[in-house]
């Protein structure tokens, strides 16, 4: 069974096939976690809602979008601008916490 972070890092970066399991750009903690709570309290998952909110450039959101993917607070995109928001909030301390102890582990 997958946990919420999928697969551990030497499973993702060893595993031959696999050309994009992490997001290419570094983002920073507080703003993944930022975006967590807009998503789940909103239950909007778009590159334009969280590109409008967080103030930050498209590209940006889309990779906070593919961070938040990887954790499985939103689905995987479909057609259409919207992905389906997996977390509850009553989940959202939680991830949260989580994201904060990855952090300070540079997990």
């Amino acid at each position: 069974m997958r946990g919420l972070w999928g697969r551990s890092r030497r499973e993702r970066d060893d595993t031959p096939g696999h050309s994009r399991t992490r997001p290419e750009h570094d983002v920073d903690t507080a703003l993944i976690i930022e975006a967590a709570r807009h998503v789940v309290t909103t239950r909007v998952a778009t590159q334009a809602s969280l590109a409008r909110h967080l103030f930050v450039a498209p590209i940006m959101a889309d990779e906070l979008l593919a961070r938040l993917e990887h954790c499985e607070v939103v689905g995987p995109a479909t057609p259409g601008p919207s992905r389906r928001v997996l977390a509850t909030s009553a989940e959202l301390p939680g991830i949260i916490a989580e994201f904060e102890r990855r952090e300070e582990t540079g997990d």
